[in-house]
C-alpha cells in the first residue's frame, strides 16, 4: 500500500512515456492481443442470436396469456444491436506500434475488463486505469509492456498494456 502511496506523486499520462519501436515478434504479440479483443464480437453475435431464440419462443408460448409478450424479445433484439455496436466501436486496430516496460502496481476488474495501473521505473511515471490485454492473472509485480498503438494520421493513439512475457493463449 506504501508504495502505490509513493507512486501517486508521480502520477501521469501516456504520453508522459519514452517509447521504443517495437521489434516484429513484440509487434506480432500487439496485434494479436488487440485482435483478441474483437473475439468480443463474434460471441457478442453468436449469444444474442441464441437469447433472442429462446425470447421469440418464450413469447409464442404466452402470447395468448400475455398480450404484451412480443415486446420481450423486440427489447432483446435492441439491447443485442445496442451491445454489438459498442463492441464494434470500441475495436481497435493499430498500423504500428511503441513499447515503454512497466511493472503491475495493481489492478482492477470494470464490466469483464481488466484495467492495470503501472509504475514505469526508467521514466518515473505512475500510469492509472490502462486496459489490460493479457491472459495471465494480473498480479502486483508482473512485468508489462505499456503499448503505444499508431492508427493513423489524425487519430488517438490506442493505448494497452500485455505482458512482457508471451501469453500462452494469445
Amino acid at each position: 500500500m506504501l508504495d502505490a502511496v509513493e507512486h501517486l506523486k508521480h502520477k501521469g499520462k501516456p504520453d508522459d512515456l519514452s517509447y521504443r519501436k517495437a521489434t516484429p515478434e513484440e509487434e506480432a504479440r500487439c496485434r494479436k492481443a488487440e485482435k483478441s479483443k474483437g473475439y468480443a464480437i463474434t460471441s457478442n453475435l453468436i449469444g444474442g442470436a441464441v437469447v433472442t431464440a429462446f425470447s421469440f419462443y418464450f413469447a409464442f408460448s404466452f402470447m395468448e396469456s400475455f398480450e404484451y409478450a412480443w415486446l420481450i424479445p423486440v427489447v432483446f433484439i435492441a439491447l443485442w444491436i445496442g451491445t454489438t455496436i459498442f463492441r464494434i466501436v470500441d475495436f481497435k486496430k493499430s498500423e504500428s506500434y511503441e513499447i515503454a516496460e512497466g511493472e503491475l502496481t495493481s489492478w482492477s476488474k470494470t464490466n469483464q475488463r481488466r484495467y492495470a495501473n503501472v509504475w514505469c521505473e526508467k521514466d518515473e511515471v505512475y500510469l492509472t486505469r490502462l486496459r489490460f490485454l493479457s491472459v495471465f492473472r494480473p498480479k502486483p509485480g508482473l512485468q508489462l509492456y505499456v503499448v503505444r498503438g499508431y492508427r493513423g494520421e489524425g487519430k488517438k493513439p490506442h493505448y494497452f498494456v500485455i505482458s512482457a512475457y508471451p501469453d500462452p493463449l494469445i
